[in-house]
């Protein structure tokens, strides 16, 4: 079990599926990443890919977050993150979506469907992370960042070699966290004379 770190629904607990393939996101790690985002959660509309238990979907919508968007490939997973769905009573506010990762993106981009944040905590092995964030980068999938102020997010292994930029979107965060890093992706910017500018967060 894994606690909701603050909101409306502070201290609530939420179930994990017992496989070795889910890997929850650390208290700490999420605390440091809600805590960078600040009040930008506050009415915002998130996808949580590879969602596991849906912890870091959950605690945005206790923490403000309009709406969220769970996907998850894991039988198993599936009807723990209903649960916990149900628990939170966040029903009427999440969408839990049982499909594989990108095959979910083009489908939600066809759909229209927009977002502010994206989330993304893929396994550790392999090279999921850099497929998915390849695809984020590029059209259609890219037309699911609401604007140029939305963001991307992907949890990785600190040991990960990670890119500048994928497509449209350009690093402008890496906080590493023990053995996990975040790293913030946002919309690179074109100014008037066609040159690049990287946007900017508040520390």
């Amino acid at each position: 079990m894994i606690r909701i770190l603050a909101g409306e629904k502070k201290g609530r607990l939420l179930r994990v599926a017992r496989t070795g393939a889910v890997r929850p996101t650390a208290a700490n790690t999420r605390r440091v990443l809600f805590d960078i985002l600040g009040r930008g959660v506050i009415g915002s509309h998130w996808l949580d890919l590879y969602a596991g238990s849906g912890a870091i979907g959950l605690e945005a919508l206790s923490r403000g977050a309009a709406e969220c968007v769970l996907v998850e490939t894991s039988r198993r997973c599936l009807p723990i993150i209903r649960d916990n769905i149900a628990r939170m009573g966040y029903k009427g506010r999440c969408r839990l979506i049982g499909a594989r990762v990108e095959k979910t993106l083009k489908h939600l981009a066809a759909e229209g469907q927009t977002f502010d944040l994206i989330f993304l905590d893929p396994p550790y092995h392999g090279d999921e992370a850099m497929r998915c964030l390849q695809a984020l980068g590029q059209p259609p999938v890219a037309d699911l960042l609401r604007s140029a102020e939305s963001l991307v997010v992907a949890q990785l292994p600190s040991r990960a070699e990670i890119r500048s930029a994928f497509g449209i979107l350009a690093l402008e965060r890496d906080r590493k966290l023990g053995d996990t890093r975040l790293c913030f992706y946002r919309h690179e910017r074109k100014t008037r004379d066609g040159s690049t500018q990287r946007l900017k967060t508040d520390d």
